[in-house]
C-alpha cells in the first residue's frame, strides 16, 4: 500500500503524486482509493487502491543488470 507523498507511476498518465487515500461508498460496499496528482498536467485520478493501474517509480539501479 502506497502512502501520501509517495510518487508512482500511473500506466495511462505516467508520474503521480499520492495526495490522499479516501474511502468511498458505492453500491453500499465501502471501498478505498488513492487520490493522485499527475505531474505533467495537474489531472487528479481516484485509483482503486486493489489495483495494477499504478506501480511504484523504479530507481535506475533497479534495472541495470
Amino acid at each position: 500500500m502506497y502512502k501520501v507523498n509517495d510518487r508512482v507511476v500511473s500506466n495511462s498518465h505516467g508520474i503521480a503524486i499520492v495526495k490522499r487515500i479516501e474511502t468511498k461508498s458505492i453500491n453500499g460496499l465501502d471501498k478505498q482509493f488513492y487520490v493522485l496528482n499527475v505531474l505533467s498536467n495537474q489531472m487528479t485520478l481516484l485509483v482503486p487502491i486493489d489495483t495494477d493501474m499504478i506501480r511504484p517509480i523504479c530507481s535506475k539501479n533497479d534495472w541495470l543488470i
